[in-house]
């Protein structure tokens, strides 16, 4: 949605939605801005506890952590895979210190590689939430807590990897607004019969057409945040390497399109957000392994 759209554009849908909680302020600074999306966030949603700065905020109580693990549902997450860096984690301490110090690293290098990229996951984001001796590394929004993204790693990952989470995430967050601005679907219970599952970019799996329509703006995104951004050497923990990555998201894409009742099933709105997701994807040059650090397309957004 950032590089799909462009920041303009989501920037005016969430002018758009904040303007009833905006009060007499004339919307024109980011920290406005900010102030207005956070009554809206409280407003839609008064059972999450929100951290409320002026830019994202990482949750160190303990307290706000357990509720937001329940909002997320991470009591029920299943075991992942093993990794090889879980030994030594506390299950007693979410966040010790070099897993503060990677989401840390990760948001600064948001704010570092692109400025305008930063201060959108800034605006659109609350806080950043870890929880304790998760296997289940990873990363998570939720419509029931917008403007909250859980990410949990793992000693293996890089700040770039804690970059990919944090993008992955707020894709979902701009998505989510769009929808909430425009409408992406017509008749929401649709989408969970079973003529009507395509398969997602992320899990490969046979999922609700608008958990794959997620899925595929997100693995779009990625592509071409790596396109401008990836360092030199990384080797990806979080999600698939590229090469893998685009040939599941043309799988999706394909998945998608090809449901009979595509058209009836989505708004005119989404038709024209994933059309220019196509474009997104069809501009981005594939790049392959640690070696591509491939350069930017062109100046950066």
């Amino acid at each position: 949605m950032f590089f799909a759209l462009g920041p303009i554009e989501n920037l005016e849908t969430l002018v758009s939605l904040v303007t009833p909680f905006a009060g007499d302020q004339p919307r024109q600074t980011p920290d406005e801005i900010r102030s207005a999306y956070l009554r809206f966030l409280r407003d839609r949603q008064p059972e999450v506890p929100f951290v409320g700065e002026d830019h994202l905020g990482i949750v160190d109580d303990e307290r706000t952590t357990d509720r937001l693990a329940q909002l997320f549902g991470l009591e029920d997450t299943p075991v992942g895979k093993a990794s090889g860096y879980e030994e030594g984690r506390d299950p007693e301490e979410s966040l010790p210190g070099w897993k503060r110090d990677l989401v840390a690293g990760g948001i600064d290098d948001c704010r570092q590689l692109d400025p305008t990229l930063g201060a959108m996951l800034d605006l659109v984001t609350d806080s950043v939430f870890a929880t304790a001796n998760s296997l289940a590394a990873g990363s998570m929004t939720t419509g029931k807590a917008l403007g909250v993204i859980w990410i949990d790693p793992l000693k293996g990952w890089s700040n770039f990897d804690c970059v990919e989470g944090l993008v992955h995430e707020m894709t979902h967050t701009l998505l989510m607004l769009d929808e909430l601005r425009y409408v992406h679907y017509p008749d929401y219970p649709e989408l969970k019969k079973a003529e009507n599952l395509a398969r997602s970019a992320i899990r490969s799996e046979a999922r609700p057409l608008n958990a794959v329509v997620h899925s595929y703006v997100v693995a779009v995104e990625l592509l071409a945040l790596r396109a401008r951004h990836r360092p030199q050497g990384f080797v990806p923990r979080l999600h698939a390497e590229s090469g893998e990555l685009r040939t599941k998201t043309e799988r999706a894409r394909e998945s998608m399109l090809g449901l009979d009742n595509f058209d009836e099933l989505t708004t005119p709105r989404l038709v024209e957000v994933l059309e220019r997701v196509d474009r997104l994807l069809a501009e981005t040059p594939v790049e392959e392994g640690p070696a591509a650090a491939v350069a930017g397309l062109g100046e950066a957004i």
